[in-house]
């Protein structure tokens, strides 16, 4: 019989989901992140080394431990890159382990443009202004309107960013 097990947060972060998961990681076959963007993050240790990750589930240091980027992640292409290469220079193996639904939302760089105008514009009256990257998140979510958020599988294959994901079911 499988055992599939959530971890939800019921508060506004700081509430050490990513310590819990890293701790639970391993006995699981699969680790999802599903929402959020990497405005935060969580640090977990592993043999030894504190870790920050933004992106990538904390499931990446068990070598056994596929992990996936779900649907509900606002995703920066260049953050996640960072991400990767940081992990990999500490000796984690992330080819054939992390995968990313290609139902994600994109931040390009013309949303922190676009971020700007309408900051200058005064368009979002109601908002607190938007000083850091958590109001960008938060504003692509909660604005959609006047951003055009692009899906991941709209600009790169799919079979690039989750061709392999049915191998989590």
């Amino acid at each position: 019989m499988a055992l599939n097990l959530a971890i939800v947060g019921l508060q506004w972060g700081d509430e050490g989901k990513g310590k819990i998961v890293d701790l639970l990681a391993e006995k699981y076959d699969c680790v999802a992140r599903y929402q959020g963007g990497h405005n935060a993050g969580h640090t977990v240790i592993f043999s030894g080394r504190r870790h920050v990750l933004h992106l990538i589930p904390s499931g990446i240091f068990h070598p056994n431990t596929t992990c996936v980027i779900g649907s509900g992640v606002v995703l920066d292409p260049l953050a996640l890159i960072e991400e990767m290469q940081a992990i990999e220079k500490e000796g984690a193996v992330i080819k054939d382990r992390l995968f990313v639904s290609n139902r994600c939302h994109v931040i390009l760089p013309y949303h922190r443009v676009q971020e700007a105008a309408i900051e200058t514009l005064g368009r979002l009256r109601d908002v607190r202004a938007l000083d850091d990257l958590a109001d960008l998140i938060a504003n692509l979510v909660a604005h959609a309107a006047p951003f055009v958020l692009m899906r991941s599988s709209w600009i790169v294959p799919s079979a690039m960013l989750c061709g392999s994901l049915r191998r989590c079911r």
